[in-house]
């Protein structure tokens, strides 16, 4: 008989994990011994190091060269032979993407049972957070988990409580180690739109942390001749031009006119080249600071939703409106596939494409959805589109009774483009959402309202019993509200 400890998926994923003896190969037979002691997953318990309220200053303790603690793990005992391999994640917002954190255990001393501290390195630790959480120099509030692969020897013996199994979240507030990676507050627009005049120059939109947005965006009148650059807040500032390293941001090749492509800083020496568009009309500028792009599309203020909903006629389609020129949205009954297009006409330009992803000019449709009543979004410059079914629909936000953690729903027509109720609303904020989904809400003036617009604003001496009435029958949305 030779001796050897059982660890596999299974059991981890069952009930934890066992150390046994008298394990016969190839053919063993069922056991007879004893069966040995089991430890479950629920025995192991995992507890942050890092004290509540406490900032985690990844500078110091790089200088001090010492590690970070992020965690206990503890257990009655350890199997003899087995040693804990933890995976950490790191995320910033609630695990819908994330880091994984390099890691290493080390043995604590306790009173009862056995201890492991989770230990990382600060580098490798600010290596994940910037890549899993924000390259922002500034300390931020990320969540930390763990799941507990363990190992016997040089094999992967299973993983405590199955693959599924995480311990945490827990909040760790960090302060990152400093970058050369710069995004400054705001960013303007200089060129033929203002004269070349730098304390005049047009601030572009931005919402948000810098960093964690990294997009502006504008809306101008091209005119057939129309000049430009980018320049950042601190040249602004300055009232004047600032000859040095990324004092303006252009195009390599002075007169460039691509509608889109990489942005240029000046270097300490030499300055960028400035963009020439020839197009006339109406353009969204787009610039994104972390990958060095821009891009200039039609400000378009409308899509047409053409498809088997309604005969394949972008002339009779209905219309999904928007408050920013990127993003698109509407309700409207859909039945199987669609596209979207610029115009109430196929040419000359279209949108379509599988799996949320849009295409100009592309065969392919979007869907196929079941028959029902939707929100139907579309972003032109992401060129992604999605659908939420409409199964509920009604205010939310803090002038309502159920503040903004439930819907006070109205009632819907028929055909479900109608939508009434009595309402009681108080000093504050709502909007109006569907299906729970905030990828489906309406904001801004109760004459246009529109997919993701502003919260709607009551003031303390409009308070009152409200007989709600949402129309969605024709574009813009409207909303109105009787005593």
């Amino acid at each position: 008989m030779k001796k050897a400890y059982l660890l596999g998926l299974l059991a981890f994923g069952a009930m934890g994990f066992t150390a046994c003896d008298n394990y016969e190969e190839p053919n063993p037979q069922p056991q007879t011994n004893e069966q040995c002691p089991v430890l479950a997953a629920d025995d192991v318990t995992v507890a942050s190091s890092v004290a509540e309220g406490t900032t985690v200053s990844l500078i110091e303790l790089n200088d001090a060269g010492e590690s970070l603690t992020l965690g206990r793990i503890a257990l009655p005992a350890m199997p003899e032979g087995y040693a804990f391999a933890p995976v950490v994640e790191i995320s910033g917002n609630g695990f819908s993407t994330s880091g994984t954190v390099p890691c290493s255990v080390v043995a604590a001393v306790v009173e009862e049972g056995q201890a492991f501290d989770i230990v990382v390195n600060p580098d490798a630790f600010n290596a994940a957070y910037v890549g899993a959480v924000s390259k922002s120099p500034k300390a931020k509030t990320c969540e930390w988990r763990v799941k507990l692969p363990v190992n016997y020897g040089a094999n992967s013996a299973g993983i405590v409580g199955g693959p599924d199994k995480y311990y945490g979240p827990y909040q760790l507030t960090v302060l990152p180690l400093p970058s050369d990676f710069v995004i400054e507050e705001n960013y303007y627009l200089l060129g033929t739109a203002n004269d070349w005049s730098v304390a005049t120059a047009i601030k572009l939109d931005h919402t948000g942390d810098p960093y964690d947005n990294p997009v502006w965006t504008g809306v101008f009148e091209l005119n057939g001749d129309w000049w430009w650059k980018i320049i950042p807040e601190s040249t602004f500032v300055t009232g004047n031009w600032v000859d040095a390293k990324d004092g303006a941001f252009g195009v390599t090749e002075n007169g460039d006119t691509a509608l889109k492509g990489m942005l240029v800083g000046r270097t300490d020496t030499e300055d960028c080249g400035a963009g020439n568009l020839k197009e006339t009309g109406t353009y969204l500028l787009t610039i994104n600071m972390e990958e060095g792009t821009y891009e200039f599309t039609l400000a378009l203020p409308n899509l047409w939703v053409a498809g088997n909903h309604q005969g394949w006629s972008p002339a009779t389609a209905p219309i999904i409106g928007t408050n920013n020129y990127q993003l698109y949205g509407g309700f409207m009954h859909l039945d199987g596939e669609f596209k979207f297009t610029a115009q109430p006409d196929w040419d000359p330009l279209n949108w379509g494409g599988a799996d949320g992803k849009l295409e100009e000019h592309n065969s392919v449709n979007c869907g196929p959805i079941a028959a029902g009543f939707y929100c139907v979004r579309a972003n032109i410059v992401d060129l992604t589109w999605k659908t939420v079914e409409v199964t509920s629909l009604g205010l939310i936000g803090s002038a309502t009774a159920a503040g903004w953690d439930g819907q006070v729903n109205l009632t819907p027509s028929a055909d479900m483009l109608v939508w009434e109720g009595d309402v009681d609303l108080t000093e504050g904020e709502y909007k109006f959402r569907a299906s729970d989904d905030w990828d489906a809400n309406l904001g801004g003036d109760l004459s246009n309202l529109t997919v993701d617009g502003a919260n709607i604003v009551v003031k303390a001496k409009d308070a009152g019993h409200y007989h709600v009435r949402l129309d969605l029958t024709q574009w813009p949305y409207q909303a109105t509200l009787t005593k």
